[in-house]
């Protein structure tokens, strides 16, 4: 069964027009790890990893903090996904407020 985030990050990929291969030599992740993810076999199991692949594919990390295939098993990583979703919401906040200064 595929989860959410493998569809995600092959979405991303074909997006890109990357291989997994392309994937696992820009974030240090093996390909077969990346593989397992895309066929629904496992998710990523920690707050670097998915950190990792945000920065790599250049979307914000709240890109897959909805997952619950990620998320539901580790109220540690849930914690710090939610902070850090605050801490972006925050800082679009400051950005957006410092361009109407003069």
């Amino acid at each position: 069964m595929k989860t959410n985030f493998g569809i995600k990050v092959k979405s991303l990929r074909e997006k890109y027009g990357i291989t997994m291969e392309d994937v696992a030599n820009g974030t240090g992740i093996s390909r077969s790890t990346i593989s397992r993810w895309e066929h629904g076999h496992s998710i990523p199991n920690s707050f670097r990893t998915i950190r990792l692949l945000a920065d790599f594919f250049h979307v914000p990390l709240h890109y897959f903090h909805d997952e619950e295939d990620i998320l539901q098993d580790s109220p540690l990583l849930r914690s710090l996904m939610e902070r850090v979703e605050r801490l972006e919401k925050l800082l679009q906040v400051d950005a957006h407020n410092g361009q109407d200064k003069p």
